[in-house]
């Protein structure tokens, strides 16, 4: 017996949660009211938020190709710099010295051009 009203009890409470209709106080509606525009306020803050990360992503991903091709910049500039200079050295190398005897004939002629155009004056 106490079984069967136990069950009866149940069924009535079940029912009656089933209706669909919710009685609130006035408060408690204000309260629903506050928090459900408070909930809108912070989407709209996420969503700005998730805007402006975006923007920084795209931000940062800019900046990383811009230092990705300064540094190939960087590696070309060296590449050239370390071939002129080998070639200079092996042209340095290669490049024989002035003997006496070309050491006088070039004070020869600069001494001869400096007569020539002292002696045009």
């Amino acid at each position: 017996m106490k079984k069967l009203l136990i069950i009866c009890v149940m069924l009535i409470a079940s029912i009656s949660y089933s209706q669909g209709t919710i009685l609130i106080t006035p408060e408690q509606a204000k309260e629903a009211i506050k928090n459900a525009q408070r909930v809108q306020v912070l989407e709209v803050a996420v969503r700005q938020q998730g805007i402006a990360i975006a923007e920084f992503q795209l931000q940062v991903a800019d900046l990383e190709d811009q230092v990705k091709a300064s540094e190939q910049q960087n590696d070309l500039w060296e590449k050239n710099y370390n071939l002129l200079h080998t070639q200079f050295e092996a042209e340095k190398a290669k490049k024989p010295k002035n003997t006496v005897w070309e050491k006088i004939g070039i004070g020869a002629g600069a001494f001869l051009i400096g007569f020539f155009f002292a002696s045009v004056k």
